[in-house]
Protein backbone atom coordinates (compact mmCIF):
# COMPACT_ATOMS: atom_id res chain seq x y z
CA UNK A 1 0.00 0.00 0.00
CA UNK A 2 3.25 2.10 -0.23
CA UNK A 3 4.65 4.52 3.06
CA UNK A 4 2.10 7.14 4.82
CA UNK A 5 4.79 9.80 5.08
CA UNK A 6 4.77 9.88 0.99
CA UNK A 7 1.04 9.69 0.54
CA UNK A 8 -1.51 11.74 -0.37
CA UNK A 9 -4.95 10.39 -0.08
CA UNK A 10 -7.87 11.52 -2.56
CA UNK A 11 -11.20 10.99 -1.09
CA UNK A 12 -13.31 12.31 -3.72
CA UNK A 13 -16.33 13.40 -6.46
CA UNK A 14 -16.08 15.09 -9.53
CA UNK A 15 -18.63 17.58 -10.12
CA UNK A 16 -19.27 18.45 -13.90
CA UNK A 17 -20.94 22.16 -13.94
CA UNK A 18 -21.81 23.10 -16.94
CA UNK A 19 -23.44 27.04 -17.56
CA UNK A 20 -24.45 29.14 -20.05
CA UNK A 21 -23.18 33.14 -20.95
CA UNK A 22 -25.25 35.33 -21.40
CA UNK A 23 -25.65 37.86 -24.11
CA UNK A 24 -28.89 40.53 -24.63
CA UNK A 25 -29.02 42.36 -27.92
CA UNK A 26 -31.03 45.52 -28.39
CA UNK A 27 -32.12 46.77 -31.73
CA UNK A 28 -33.29 50.08 -32.60
CA UNK A 29 -34.87 51.30 -35.83
CA UNK A 30 -36.71 53.50 -37.68
CA UNK A 31 -37.26 52.97 -41.66
CA UNK A 32 -32.92 51.96 -41.40
CA UNK A 33 -31.85 55.00 -39.32
CA UNK A 34 -31.40 54.92 -35.94
CA UNK A 35 -32.02 57.88 -34.19
CA UNK A 36 -30.43 59.91 -31.55
CA UNK A 37 -32.89 59.82 -28.93
CA UNK A 38 -33.94 55.92 -29.20
CA UNK A 39 -30.06 55.11 -28.81
CA UNK A 40 -30.85 56.24 -24.66
CA UNK A 41 -34.27 54.51 -24.26
CA UNK A 42 -33.45 51.28 -24.40
CA UNK A 43 -36.24 48.97 -23.23
CA UNK A 44 -36.70 47.57 -19.38
CA UNK A 45 -35.89 44.90 -18.67
CA UNK A 46 -38.60 42.13 -18.17
CA UNK A 47 -39.72 41.97 -14.17
CA UNK A 48 -36.95 38.90 -12.77
CA UNK A 49 -39.38 35.96 -11.86
CA UNK A 50 -38.90 32.15 -10.92
CA UNK A 51 -39.76 29.36 -13.10
CA UNK A 52 -39.98 25.97 -13.03
CA UNK A 53 -37.26 24.31 -15.27
CA UNK A 54 -34.23 21.24 -14.82
CA UNK A 55 -31.36 22.00 -12.21
CA UNK A 56 -29.50 18.50 -12.47
CA UNK A 57 -29.54 15.49 -14.39
CA UNK A 58 -27.49 12.23 -13.60
CA UNK A 59 -27.10 9.42 -15.93
CA UNK A 60 -26.46 5.93 -14.97
CA UNK A 61 -25.59 2.91 -17.79
CA UNK A 62 -24.41 0.56 -14.71
CA UNK A 63 -21.28 -0.32 -16.63
CA UNK A 64 -19.37 1.50 -13.14
CA UNK A 65 -20.46 1.83 -9.97
CA UNK A 66 -19.76 5.21 -9.31
CA UNK A 67 -22.44 7.11 -7.33
CA UNK A 68 -24.36 3.74 -6.80
CA UNK A 69 -24.84 1.56 -3.94
CA UNK A 70 -26.37 -1.87 -3.76
CA UNK A 71 -24.35 -2.47 -7.18
CA UNK A 72 -24.25 -6.41 -6.23
CA UNK A 73 -27.43 -6.25 -7.88
CA UNK A 74 -25.95 -5.30 -11.17
CA UNK A 75 -24.04 -7.69 -13.43
CA UNK A 76 -23.47 -9.02 -16.87
CA UNK A 77 -27.04 -9.78 -17.66
CA UNK A 78 -29.87 -9.05 -20.87
CA UNK A 79 -29.12 -5.16 -21.06
CA UNK A 80 -30.42 -2.33 -23.13
CA UNK A 81 -27.17 -0.80 -23.42
CA UNK A 82 -23.58 -2.01 -22.81
CA UNK A 83 -22.76 -5.22 -21.43
CA UNK A 84 -24.36 -4.61 -17.86
CA UNK A 85 -28.11 -4.36 -16.23
CA UNK A 86 -29.96 -4.87 -12.74
CA UNK A 87 -31.57 -8.33 -12.57
CA UNK A 88 -34.33 -8.08 -9.77
CA UNK A 89 -35.98 -11.16 -8.51
CA UNK A 90 -36.84 -13.20 -5.59
CA UNK A 91 -33.35 -12.79 -3.78
CA UNK A 92 -33.28 -9.50 -4.87
CA UNK A 93 -36.08 -7.20 -3.12
CA UNK A 94 -34.76 -4.18 -3.89
CA UNK A 95 -32.40 -2.33 -6.96
CA UNK A 96 -29.34 -0.71 -7.46
CA UNK A 97 -29.78 2.19 -5.50
CA UNK A 98 -28.78 5.83 -6.82
CA UNK A 99 -27.99 8.07 -2.95
CA UNK A 100 -27.55 12.46 -2.96
CA UNK A 101 -26.09 13.79 -0.58
CA UNK A 102 -28.66 17.36 -0.84
CA UNK A 103 -25.72 19.62 -0.08
CA UNK A 104 -23.89 18.57 -3.60
CA UNK A 105 -27.01 19.92 -4.90
CA UNK A 106 -26.82 24.32 -4.93
CA UNK A 107 -30.07 25.93 -4.55
CA UNK A 108 -31.78 23.02 -3.19
CA UNK A 109 -34.51 25.00 -1.14
CA UNK A 110 -35.84 25.55 -4.43
CA UNK A 111 -36.18 21.66 -5.45
CA UNK A 112 -39.45 20.78 -6.41
CA UNK A 113 -39.46 17.30 -8.28
CA UNK A 114 -37.42 14.84 -9.43
CA UNK A 115 -37.73 12.92 -12.37
CA UNK A 116 -36.76 9.27 -13.20
CA UNK A 117 -36.86 7.50 -16.40
CA UNK A 118 -35.12 3.84 -17.03
CA UNK A 119 -35.39 1.21 -19.18
CA UNK A 120 -37.06 -2.06 -18.17
CA UNK A 121 -37.58 -5.73 -19.22
CA UNK A 122 -39.84 -8.47 -17.96
CA UNK A 123 -40.71 -12.01 -19.52
CA UNK A 124 -44.22 -11.33 -17.84
CA UNK A 125 -46.62 -8.04 -16.95
CA UNK A 126 -44.79 -6.54 -13.52
CA UNK A 127 -48.29 -6.45 -10.76
CA UNK A 128 -46.51 -4.61 -7.65
CA UNK A 129 -43.07 -2.77 -8.67
CA UNK A 130 -42.28 0.38 -7.17
CA UNK A 131 -39.81 3.05 -7.89
CA UNK A 132 -39.22 4.71 -4.95
CA UNK A 133 -37.73 8.18 -3.67
CA UNK A 134 -36.92 8.86 -0.71
CA UNK A 135 -35.43 11.04 2.01
CA UNK A 136 -33.27 10.45 4.89
CA UNK A 137 -31.66 12.07 7.72
CA UNK A 138 -28.16 11.78 8.82
CA UNK A 139 -28.87 8.63 11.15
CA UNK A 140 -30.50 6.86 8.48
CA UNK A 141 -33.85 7.45 9.11
CA UNK A 142 -36.70 8.61 6.87
CA UNK A 143 -38.14 11.75 6.65
CA UNK A 144 -39.81 11.75 3.31
CA UNK A 145 -41.22 8.39 1.64
CA UNK A 146 -42.79 8.03 -2.13
CA UNK A 147 -43.11 4.70 -4.00
CA UNK A 148 -44.98 4.77 -7.66
CA UNK A 149 -46.12 1.65 -9.15
CA UNK A 150 -43.90 0.76 -12.40
CA UNK A 151 -46.19 -0.81 -15.20
CA UNK A 152 -44.46 -2.32 -18.76
CA UNK A 153 -45.14 -4.75 -21.09
CA UNK A 154 -43.75 -7.85 -21.21
CA UNK A 155 -41.15 -9.36 -23.89
CA UNK A 156 -39.58 -6.12 -24.87
CA UNK A 157 -37.52 -3.17 -23.28
CA UNK A 158 -39.66 -0.66 -22.43
CA UNK A 159 -38.93 3.21 -21.23
CA UNK A 160 -40.17 4.53 -17.63
CA UNK A 161 -40.84 7.56 -16.57
CA UNK A 162 -41.86 8.65 -13.31
CA UNK A 163 -42.05 12.24 -11.36
CA UNK A 164 -41.99 12.22 -7.81
CA UNK A 165 -42.74 15.84 -5.74
CA UNK A 166 -40.55 17.00 -3.47
CA UNK A 167 -41.40 17.76 0.31
CA UNK A 168 -40.05 21.04 1.19
CA UNK A 169 -39.88 20.22 4.81
CA UNK A 170 -37.13 17.21 3.83
CA UNK A 171 -35.33 19.78 1.76
CA UNK A 172 -32.54 19.75 4.34
CA UNK A 173 -28.41 20.01 3.27
CA UNK A 174 -27.36 17.32 5.90
CA UNK A 175 -30.23 14.54 4.17
CA UNK A 176 -29.59 11.83 1.54
CA UNK A 177 -31.61 11.65 -1.67
CA UNK A 178 -32.34 8.07 -2.58
CA UNK A 179 -33.78 6.38 -5.66
CA UNK A 180 -34.39 2.90 -6.17
CA UNK A 181 -36.95 0.00 -7.29
CA UNK A 182 -38.39 -2.01 -4.67
CA UNK A 183 -39.64 -5.47 -6.29
CA UNK A 184 -42.39 -6.68 -3.59
CA UNK A 185 -43.21 -9.45 -5.15
CA UNK A 186 -40.05 -11.27 -6.07
CA UNK A 187 -40.54 -11.21 -9.88
CA UNK A 188 -37.62 -11.26 -12.44
CA UNK A 189 -37.17 -8.47 -14.16
CA UNK A 190 -34.04 -6.13 -15.40
CA UNK A 191 -33.42 -2.66 -15.49
CA UNK A 192 -30.86 -0.41 -17.46
CA UNK A 193 -29.85 3.06 -18.17
CA UNK A 194 -31.27 5.22 -15.53
CA UNK A 195 -31.44 8.73 -15.73
CA UNK A 196 -32.06 10.94 -13.24
CA UNK A 197 -33.52 14.80 -13.40
CA UNK A 198 -33.97 17.18 -10.48
CA UNK A 199 -36.33 20.59 -11.48
CA UNK A 200 -36.80 23.74 -9.48
CA UNK A 201 -37.26 27.44 -9.39
CA UNK A 202 -34.72 28.99 -11.51
CA UNK A 203 -34.13 32.80 -12.75
CA UNK A 204 -36.11 33.59 -15.86
CA UNK A 205 -33.54 36.15 -16.96
CA UNK A 206 -31.20 33.36 -16.68
CA UNK A 207 -33.51 30.65 -18.63
CA UNK A 208 -34.62 33.08 -21.21
CA UNK A 209 -30.87 33.87 -22.25
CA UNK A 210 -29.75 30.28 -22.35
CA UNK A 211 -29.60 28.72 -19.01
CA UNK A 212 -28.28 25.25 -19.29
CA UNK A 213 -28.83 23.13 -16.23
CA UNK A 214 -25.79 21.59 -14.14
CA UNK A 215 -24.53 17.82 -15.39
CA UNK A 216 -22.99 16.61 -12.58
CA UNK A 217 -20.69 13.47 -12.37
CA UNK A 218 -19.22 11.71 -9.24
CA UNK A 219 -16.43 9.10 -8.54
CA UNK A 220 -16.87 8.01 -4.79
CA UNK A 221 -13.68 5.60 -4.85
CA UNK A 222 -16.44 3.18 -2.79
CA UNK A 223 -15.54 0.32 -5.87
CA UNK A 224 -12.62 -0.24 -7.89
CA UNK A 225 -12.51 1.09 -10.96
CA UNK A 226 -12.37 -0.91 -13.76
CA UNK A 227 -8.58 -2.23 -15.18
CA UNK A 228 -7.47 -0.64 -11.24
CA UNK A 229 -5.25 -2.67 -8.72
CA UNK A 230 -7.64 -3.12 -5.57
CA UNK A 231 -4.49 -2.40 -3.64
CA UNK A 232 -4.18 1.18 -4.09
CA UNK A 233 -7.75 1.45 -2.63
CA UNK A 234 -7.52 1.92 1.15
CA UNK A 235 -10.30 1.69 3.84
CA UNK A 236 -8.27 3.06 6.71
CA UNK A 237 -9.42 7.04 5.60
CA UNK A 238 -12.69 8.32 3.85
CA UNK A 239 -13.73 11.55 3.76
CA UNK A 240 -17.67 9.89 2.74
CA UNK A 241 -18.09 5.76 2.43
CA UNK A 242 -15.70 3.70 3.52
CA UNK A 243 -12.92 3.67 0.87
CA UNK A 244 -10.42 5.94 -0.46
CA UNK A 245 -7.61 6.26 -3.55
CA UNK A 246 -4.45 5.82 -2.33
CA UNK A 247 -1.60 7.35 -4.28
CA UNK A 248 2.54 6.56 -3.41
CA UNK A 249 5.36 7.29 -4.84
CA UNK A 250 4.51 3.89 -6.93
CA UNK A 251 1.17 5.39 -7.97
CA UNK A 252 0.96 8.43 -9.63
CA UNK A 253 -2.03 9.02 -10.93
CA UNK A 254 -6.18 8.34 -9.78
CA UNK A 255 -8.14 6.65 -11.48
CA UNK A 256 -9.86 9.09 -14.38
CA UNK A 257 -13.61 9.50 -14.90
CA UNK A 258 -14.40 9.52 -18.48
CA UNK A 259 -18.02 10.42 -20.86
CA UNK A 260 -19.05 11.25 -23.88
CA UNK A 261 -19.91 15.40 -24.26
CA UNK A 262 -22.95 13.98 -25.30
CA UNK A 263 -23.58 12.33 -21.94
CA UNK A 264 -22.77 15.50 -20.46
CA UNK A 265 -24.38 18.09 -22.40
CA UNK A 266 -26.93 18.97 -24.89
CA UNK A 267 -25.38 22.05 -26.60
CA UNK A 268 -21.98 23.93 -26.46
CA UNK A 269 -19.98 22.63 -23.53
CA UNK A 270 -18.39 26.04 -21.88
CA UNK A 271 -17.09 24.92 -18.97
CA UNK A 272 -15.87 21.99 -16.64
CA UNK A 273 -15.26 22.40 -13.11
CA UNK A 274 -13.80 19.76 -10.65
CA UNK A 275 -13.41 19.25 -6.66
CA UNK A 276 -11.76 16.84 -5.52
CA UNK A 277 -11.32 16.25 -1.04
CA UNK A 278 -7.65 15.51 -0.43
CA UNK A 279 -5.77 14.21 3.06
CA UNK A 280 -2.14 14.80 2.15
CA UNK A 281 0.28 13.04 4.52
CA UNK A 282 3.54 15.39 3.75
CA UNK A 283 3.36 19.19 2.81
CA UNK A 284 5.74 18.66 -0.04
CA UNK A 285 3.16 17.21 -2.34
CA UNK A 286 2.21 18.19 -5.52
CA UNK A 287 -1.31 17.84 -6.44
CA UNK A 288 -2.62 18.52 -10.14
CA UNK A 289 -6.00 18.21 -11.43
CA UNK A 290 -6.33 17.51 -15.38
CA UNK A 291 -9.00 17.61 -17.65
CA UNK A 292 -9.12 16.70 -21.56
CA UNK A 293 -11.23 16.35 -24.55
CA UNK A 294 -10.45 13.73 -26.92
CA UNK A 295 -12.06 12.30 -29.95
CA UNK A 296 -13.16 8.75 -30.07
CA UNK A 297 -9.77 7.85 -32.20
CA UNK A 298 -7.53 9.42 -28.99
CA UNK A 299 -6.63 12.29 -30.96
CA UNK A 300 -6.26 15.12 -27.98
CA UNK A 301 -7.78 18.43 -28.85
CA UNK A 302 -7.83 19.86 -24.81
CA UNK A 303 -5.94 19.51 -21.93
CA UNK A 304 -6.17 22.13 -18.82
CA UNK A 305 -4.23 21.21 -15.17
CA UNK A 306 -4.06 23.06 -12.05
CA UNK A 307 -1.41 23.08 -9.47
CA UNK A 308 -2.39 23.18 -5.94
Amino acid sequence: MGHKKSTRLIIASLIFLIVASVSVYFLIRDNGHKKSEELVELAEQPTDTLILREMFSFKYDLESAADLENFATVGKFKSKSGTQSCRLDKSNEFSVTVRKKLSSLKDISNVKNVRLSFSVYSGILLKEAVAVLSIEDKNGKSVSWVGKEIKSSPESWQRIEISFDISTEALQSENDLKIYIWNKKGEEFYIDDLEIKIDGLVSSKSYSSGYIPERNVFENFEVPVKNENPDHYSKEHAHTGVSSFLLTNGVSYSPSVSRRISEVIDSELRLVTMSIWVNQQTDDNELVLVATIKRYSGQRLFLARKKY
